[in-house]
């Protein structure tokens, strides 16, 4: 598990499909690749709107930490 502390995206228009790289506090990268529109949009939702953001490599898992309930990004 590790810190999500930049990203970058883009989008293979011929392939249709995206490609996301999550840069890590602390150093290293991950690149994810082929993801379809869908999560592709989701994940890029995640990153550009959620304040503190982990990927767990080994289980493929972007997530938050946890937040309380109706709070409001700011």
């Amino acid at each position: 598990m590790a810190d999500v502390f930049e990203y970058q995206v883009g989008w293979k228009h011929d392939g249709k499909y995206g490609i996301i790289v999550l840069f890590f506090e602390g150093g290293g990268s991950h690149q994810i690749n082929y993801l379809s529109y869908e999560d592709y949009s989701a994940m890029v939702d995640m990153l550009r709107n959620e304040k503190s953001v982990w990927y767990d490599e080994n289980r493929a898992l972007l997530a938050t930490y946890k937040e309380p309930v109706g709070e409001e990004e700011t």
